[in-house]
């Protein structure tokens, strides 16, 4: 596709030159009409999106989020609902699966994580529409999850394949979602039918819903059939959780049992130093992106984890999700 003398007269390109940062995509002139050309050629944009695990669409043309869906569309039509929620977002009426990105405070880093790779369902694709950027940090973090598998120890990742990761959630009115908002059912039975579906153990506390749900630490990319880091279990941990609500990491093991998200080794507790590694890894593999007003970034959900620095100022950054995958 790069190399197409019909993309090197519509646009130019910048290869990344950093880890784990995006393939730039930039139109030459003012008018090419971006939908269009990644309609006619999506199976050459996908593979590009494999090979990069993320590509930045720059000078999009995309002012609304009518055009943002159009844009979403034209490389992948099977958007979905955010379900099996765990962060806050708001959708918006008009236009079908856009909704606002993760709205944790700005004094807060959002940890490089895979969108709901807790939850029986997950995204293949994951959209970002730069509306109005910070007027001071807001970045977006990327951090290629086969290069983060790469840099963990052996003996991590050997532990990790022979064991499951276990997401334990508590669902209440005074911490975190309650069960009606996560799930987007009304009634108990709707829930519970719901959940035995989706491979979930539940049971019932103090009028309180506790989830466990088993995953794998490792997966195989259904295209590229790479092994990926791929899990929310450092997300997860008490010490992210503990700090995206406000409280001293320090203390979260004390406090734990109040938390919403829990992660173990199946039955054991994650020891702080795997944790630590795995923070490490993504440390290390991590790329700052700066976005600016009408960027759309698309990312391989399971070939690039992202986040969001703290921020100054207002920012506005829309998300679609799109082709639905699950473990089989």
């Amino acid at each position: 596709m790069l190399s197409e003398a019909w993309f090197k007269q519509c646009f130019h390109h910048v290869l990344p030159m950093e880890n784990s940062a995006p393939l730039i995509i930039q139109p030459r002139v003012r008018g090419v009409d971006v939908a269009f050309f990644l309609h006619k050629y999506r199976s050459e944009f996908n593979a590009l999106l494999c090979e990069f695990g993320a590509i930045l669409l720059r000078a999009s043309g995309v002012e609304a989020a009518e055009d943002f869906k159009r844009i979403s569309d034209s490389i992948s039509p099977e958007s979905i609902p955010y379900d099996e929620k765990s962060t806050p977002r708001a959708s918006l009426k008009d236009v079908q699966h856009v909704y606002t990105s993760t709205e944790y405070p700005s004094r807060l880093k959002i940890d490089l994580h895979c969108e709901n790779s807790y939850a029986h369902v997950w995204p293949n694709k994951v959209l970002f529409w730069c509306k109005r950027p910070a007027e001071q940090g807001g970045e977006t973090l990327l951090a290629d999850t086969r290069k983060v598998l790469a840099t963990l120890p052996s003996w991590l990742v050997a532990e990790c394949q022979h064991s499951a990761v276990h997401y334990h959630r508590t669902f209440s009115a005074e911490l975190g979602y309650e069960w009606q908002a996560a799930f987007d059912v009304n009634s108990i039975p709707e829930l519970e039918a719901k959940l035995r579906l989706k491979g979930y153990n539940w049971e019932w506390k103090d009028g309180n819903l506790l989830t466990l749900r088993a995953g794998k630490w490792l997966s195989e990319h259904p295209n590229t059939k790479e092994q990926v880091w791929f899990n929310h279990a450092h997300f997860f941990h008490p010490s992210s959780v503990a700090s995206a609500l406000g409280h001293d990491p320090d203390a979260a093991r004390n406090m734990a049992a109040a938390l919403p998200y829990q992660v173990t080794f199946e039955s054991k507790a994650i020891d702080d130093s795997a944790v630590a590694q795995i923070r490490s890894a993504f440390q290390a593999c991590s790329y700052s992106l700066p976005m600016k007003r009408g960027d759309v970034l698309v990312i391989d959900n399971m070939l690039m984890a992202h986040g969001r620095n703290t921020f100054e100022g207002e920012r506005e950054v829309f998300v679609i999700m799109t082709e639905p995958n699950t473990h089989s």
